[in-house]
């Protein structure tokens, strides 16, 4: 499943406001939460899982590096100009993020990406205003109805597959259907974690941390 993230405006100042409290203070629990091996964590319960990326159909290219992913960010930002001085603001932005497994060796989580927060801090790419743009930065341009400005500058944020990161949530276990078959027609079927968001937290995706 392709996941295609849209941003939007939401009017009324109050209601902003206590959405990005309630989100805040639900991501704040999730950096807290304990960081368990995935073959551990019980089901429905918050924790921070750290393994690697696997991909189970579909995966991406990002668009201004051509890297082959599970998720991305691309944004453009342009120079301007106010009464107060420089302005920098967001033009353009795409985020598409696909189902992955996410592995440690204790056991496997099946992740979707759907409403899940990704904050991850390492680009893959930046090219900053009044350098020359590449060809994949005017392709990205022209899809979106948008033409070069000496103005602009390129970011892009991804997920390789292969690559180490952390995702918080909660999730419900389900039969592995590509756990390998144990023999024994007596044994339990192998269990997978499936992590996605709910109405209770959003899942938040995040580079592994380096030191617990």
């Amino acid at each position: 499943m392709i996941t295609e993230v849209l941003a939007f405006v939401v009017g009324g100042a109050s209601l902003v406001y206590s959405v990005y409290r309630l989100a805040s203070r639900q991501i704040r629990r999730l950096r807290r939460a304990k960081i368990w091996p995935i073959g551990e964590l019980p089901e429905d319960t918050i924790g921070r899982l750290v393994g690697t990326v696997r991909p189970v159909g579909r995966t991406l290219s990002a668009p201004l590096t051509g890297r082959e992913c599970l998720y991305y960010l691309v944004t453009v930002d342009a120079l301007g100009w106010s009464q107060g001085g420089q302005t920098i603001d967001e033009i353009l932005r795409e985020e598409k993020a696909a189902e992955f497994v996410l592995e440690d060796g204790s056991g496997r989580v099946l992740v979707d990406p759907e409403g899940a927060v990704f904050d991850r801090q390492k680009e893959a790419y930046r090219n900053d205003a009044g350098c020359k743009p590449e060809e994949r930065e005017r392709a990205f341009l022209a899809v979106h109805g948008e033409r070069y400005r000496g103005t602009m500058s390129f970011h892009e944020l991804i997920v390789e597959v292969g690559a180490t990161i952390c995702v918080a949530g909660a999730g419900i276990r389900e039969v592995d259907p590509d756990a390998e078959p144990s023999g024994d027609y007596r044994a339990t079927a192998p269990t997978r974690l499936r992590f996605m968001s709910s109405k209770r937290f959003r899942l938040l995706i995040t580079d592994a941390p380096s030191k617990e």
